[in-house]
């Protein structure tokens, strides 16, 4: 048995192959090297890998964000893989409720049972709070958003209000990191009343527990990085730049600064 090898892992392959039938072999190769790092638990910095796989940082800093969201699409696949084989292993001993009348919890999970081609279906649901009938279309980041926080809070607002405000912010702060945020959110102390989640990105509370990854213009020279409110600092990289709260918002009120994304 010592010539077997034992460790295997499940890959996104379908990924690999589409970079590699665009001619970026040198992109799926890193990308194969990326994945076994996150498996291992192997943390190198953006320079690092940018020597590894021959690339500029800021290549490096772009491939590093595209493979993040490869590997989420890949594991956000595989839970809803298991909440679909939970919920049929559940009704096959359990009856359903009647919920003819009102909206539940359970008309996320199984949207979040459908194929992702089917999941921007139109269909109808009852709001408890209104008779008015919605047609929501729904994608499977916001299913994911909305099972795990109706998992641990009660009253987390309209389902309908609250996908008009994640469509708003979706392409600067992921479902991920809204639930991450919105968790951090709900146990400060320092609120008495917690508001559901529309109000949550609407009201721009979610930037308060979030580390924004911004775009500074200065003197036609671009800096993409995370900045550190605390330490005035703009983190690039493996750099550290002085940015102070005031320079901060000078750039910004002047419109040098481009949010990318934010990151609880």
């Amino acid at each position: 048995m010592s010539g077997y090898r034992k460790n295997y892992i499940s890959v996104p392959i379908d990924y690999v192959r589409q970079l590699k039938s665009s001619n970026k072999r040198k992109k799926a190769r890193a990308f194969m090297e990326y994945f076994d790092d996150v498996d291992v638990g192997e943390h190198n910095a953006v320079r690092f890998y940018a020597r590894s796989w021959d690339v500029s940082v800021s290549t490096s800093h772009g491939w590093i964000d595209d493979f993040n969201r490869e590997i989420d699409k890949f594991f956000n696949f595989w839970q809803l893989k298991n909440a679909r084989h939970y919920s049929s292993v559940k009704n096959q001993s359990e009856q359903k409720p009647n919920t003819s009348n009102t909206y539940q919890a359970d008309k996320l999970k199984e949207l979040a049972d459908l194929p992702e081609h089917q999941t921007n279906e139109v269909f109808n649901i009852n709001t408890t709070t209104s008779n008015e009938i919605i047609n929501p279309n729904l994608d499977i980041p916001f299913v994911r958003l909305m099972n795990e926080l109706k998992t641990g809070f009660k009253n987390i607002g309209n389902i309908e209000d609250s996908y008009k405000a994640y469509l708003g912010v979706k392409n600067i702060i992921d479902s991920a990191n809204l639930i991450k945020a919105y968790k951090k959110y709900a146990g400060d102390v320092a609120f008495n009343k917690r508001v559901g989640l529309a109000k949550f990105i609407n009201q721009m509370i979610y930037m308060s527990y979030c580390t924004p990854t911004v775009k500074i213009t200065v003197d036609n020279d671009t800096y993409e990085g995370v900045y550190d409110k605390e330490h005035e600092r703009l983190l690039v990289g493996d750099k550290s730049l002085k940015c102070t709260e005031d320079r901060y918002s000078e750039l910004n009120q002047s419109g040098n600064i481009e949010v990318v994304k934010f990151v609880a």
